[in-house]
C-alpha cells in the first residue's frame, strides 16, 4: 500500500469483514476503513470513529469434514 494522499481526501477501504492483517496494513498506510459487519476505524479532520468487536457476518462454511467416497483426482482406467 502507498501512503495516503494529503489534502482533503480521506482514503477509505470498505470490505465485508476487516481482519487483523487488513487493520494493520491500513494503520501503517494511514488509510481509514469500515466493514459491512459494523466495525470501523475512520480518522479524518474533525472526525474520529472507532468501532471494534463486531463479529464477521460473512463467514463462509469451510470444506466438509468428511471427504466424499469419490475422488475427483482419481485416475481413469486405460481404454482396452
Amino acid at each position: 500500500m502507498t501512503k495516503a494522499p494529503s489534502g482533503n481526501a480521506v482514503p477509505v477501504v470498505a470490505v465485508p469483514y476487516m481482519g487483523d492483517l487488513g487493520k494493520r496494513l491500513c494503520a501503517e498506510a494511514d488509510v481509514s476503513w469500515f466493514d459491512l459487519s459494523g466495525n470501523a476505524d475512520i480518522d479524518a479532520p474533525g472526525l474520529r470513529v472507532l468501532i471494534e468487536g463486531k463479529p464477521n457476518r460473512f463467514v463462509r462454511s469451510g470444506r466438509p469434514s468428511v471427504a466424499s467416497s469419490r475422488s475427483s483426482c482419481s485416475a481413469s482406467s486405460p481404454a482396452t
